[in-house]
């Protein structure tokens, strides 16, 4: 397996031994390598670089976007970061589902959930409608959420969106260009 771990991961079959990895790197997200380079990103460019190589885009192209999304490329067979570390995206989505399930944002969640999954497999179209589908029910559901049950909450469009601008904080900022007061 090399990378020091053999004692750290069970043996077994090749499903076996992912598993193990992946559940090391999970726990110990914050090793380093002999050289003070991420442990994680070391053992995934060293697969990158031995499996799918520099052909990723054309070969592999789910296993492109994936990495894409997470923040990485490849680049003559070298994974690379495309984006700073300190964002760490995977963590970042992850709280966005850590937020809409703390709320009760159902659909707000499914509609993310499938624009991720249309993103990852190319198909922009429909990851592009089912992210204005997140918005506008993400929109819906606060609304929802911060009525409390008051039964104040217009229909559904532009006058729920008016009702919410004019909330006292207002949940949408004319500074921010996140609302205009014609409409």
């Amino acid at each position: 397996m090399g990378f020091g771990l053999e004692q750290s991961i069970p043996s077994g079959t090749i499903r076996e031994r992912s598993n193990g990895l992946a559940r090391y790197l999970l726990h110990n997200a914050d090793d380093k390598t002999e050289d003070g380079h991420n442990l994680a990103d070391a053992i995934v460019q060293d697969l990158v670089a031995r499996t799918v190589g520099p052909m990723v885009r054309v070969d592999y192209p789910e296993l492109n976007r994936s990495l894409e999304r997470d923040g990485f490329t490849v680049e003559n067979g070298v994974l690379r970061r495309s984006l700073p570390e300190a964002l760490n995206l995977p963590e970042t989505l992850d709280e966005v589902h850590v937020l809409l399930q703390h709320y009760g944002f159902k659909t707000s969640e499914g509609h993310l959930d499938q624009a991720i999954g249309a993103h990852g497999r190319g198909e922009w179209a429909s990851a592009n409608a089912q992210l204005r589908a997140f918005t506008e029910s993400l929109i819906d559901e606060a609304a929802q959420a911060l009525d409390q049950g008051m039964g104040h909450v217009p229909p559904a469009g532009e006058a729920r969106w008016q009702w919410l601008a004019n909330l006292n904080p207002p949940f949408f900022l004319t500074q921010l260009n996140e609302w205009r007061p014609d409409g």
